[in-house]
C-alpha cells in the first residue's frame, strides 16, 4: 500500500497558517504524555539542571505552568525540525539533556509515525492509536516510576514493544508520508532576521525608547496573526528563549528587564485571542505585554517610563 498524499504548494502568508494548524494539532497530539501520564509531575519531566533554569521564570511569571511550557517547547520544536530519522536524532539530542531521556525516547518515535491527514495510513493510525495508546502512556507511567532515581538510563523493555506495534500494524511501511515533515528551511532564516532585526533597532543608542519602539511596531505590523502566534511559541521554546526567557536570570524581579525584546515592544500585541486553542493563555507567559485588546495596566506604564 502506498501513499499518493499531494501536498498544496503553499506561498507567502498561507504557509504560516498551515505551520500554525499543525502546531495545534501537535499540542493535541503529543498532550496525553504530559496530562494522563500517572504521577507526573516537573520533577518527572525535566532534567535536573534544565529544571532548575527553567523555574527562574516563575520569579516573576508564577502564572506558568512549566509541564504546558515543556509541551508547548516539544510541540513546536517537532513542527519546526520534522520527525524524519535523521531529524529525529537531532531532536534526540536537543532534547535528551533537558527532559527525562525515557519520556523523549518513548514520545518521539510515537509522534513520528503519525501520518499525513490524507495519507492512506491514516484510518490505520487512529486504529493503533484506539488499540494501543493507553497501554504506551501506561507503560511510561511505570518506566518513570521505576527509574525516578536514575534518568539517565532508558528501559529496555516498554519502548521495544511500542515499536512491535508499530511494525505489527504496518506503520513502518517505506512509502508512509508522515505529517510532521519540518519546516526549519522556511522558518529558521525568518525568525533569524527578524530577530536581528529587532536586537539591531533595539541596540541603537543614538534612538529614544519611544523611537525605537515607533520603528519596531511598523516592522510587527508587517506579521499576519498566523505569524505572532508561531512568534509566541519560538519565544517559549527551547529555540527561541533568547528574545526574552534567558533573560530573566535572576531571582530579583525584572532585573533585566531591559533586554526583554517581546515585552520591550509589544512584539505579539495584535492577536485577536490571547488563548490559543481555549488552552495556552499568552498572557501568563508575557503578563506585561500590552495586547491590543486590554487595558493599559499601570505595571506596564511604570514599567514604560524605565525603557531605553
Amino acid at each position: 500500500m502506498a501513499d499518493e498524499v499531494k501536498l498544496p504548494d503553499y506561498q507567502g502568508r498561507k504557509t504560516f497558517d498551515f505551520i500554525l494548524q499543525q502546531v495545534e494539532n501537535c499540542i493535541s497530539d503529543i498532550r496525553p504524555f504530559f496530562y494522563n501520564v500517572t504521577n507526573f509531575n516537573v520533577e518527572t519531566l525535566y532534567n535536573e539542571e534544565f529544571l532548575e533554569k527553567t523555574r527562574r521564570y516563575l520569579y516573576e511569571r508564577p502564572g506558568i505552568d512549566l509541564i504546558e511550557m515543556a509541551m508547548c517547547d516539544i510541540a513546536y520544536t517537532i513542527v519546526f525540525i520534522g520527525v524524519s530519522w535523521f531529524d529525529l536524532s537531532a531532536l534526540m539530542r536537543i532534547y535528551i539533556k533537558k527532559y527525562n531521556p525515557i519520556f523523549i525516547h518513548t514520545l518521539l518515535p510515537y509522534i513520528s509515525f503519525i501520518p499525513h491527514p490524507d495519507s492512506v495510513f491514516e484510518n490505520v493510525w487512529t486504529e493503533f492509536k484506539q488499540e494501543h495508546l493507553s497501554s504506551i502512556l501506561a507503560n511510561l507511567s511505570i518506566d518513570l516510576n521505576e527509574n525516578l532515581q536514575d534518568k539517565s538510563q532508558v528501559p529496555k523493555t516498554h519502548i521495544p514493544t511500542m515499536f512491535d506495534w508499530f511494525t505489527n500494524s504496518k506503520l513502518n511501511e517505506k512509502k508512509y508520508f508522515r505529517y510532521y515533515g519540518g519546516h526549519q528551511f522556511k522558518l529558521g532564516h525568518y525568525y533569524r532576521h527578524l530577530y536581528q532585526s529587532v536586537k539591531y533597532i533595539d541596540g541603537q543608542k543614538n534612538l529614544s525608547y519611544s523611537e525605537k519602539y515607533e520603528y519596531l511596531k511598523t516592522l510587527r505590523a508587517q506579521l499576519s496573526t498566523p505569524e505572532q502566534y508561531l512568534l509566541f511559541f519560538n519565544t517559549i521554546s527551547s529555540l527561541g528563549r533568547p528574545w526574552e526567557f534567558d533573560q530573566i536570570n535572576s531571582k530579583t524581579p525584572l532585573k533585566n528587564f531591559n533586554c526583554y525584546l517581546i515585552t520591550k515592544y509589544n512584539f505579539i500585541k495584535n492577536v485577536p485571542d490571547t488563548y490559543f486553542i481555549n488552552l495556552i493563555e499568552m498572557k501568563k507567559y508575557y503578563p506585561l505585554v500590552h495586547f491590543e485588546f486590554d487595558d493599559l495596566t499601570e505595571e506596564r506604564i511604570m514599567l514604560q517610563k524605565r525603557f531605553r
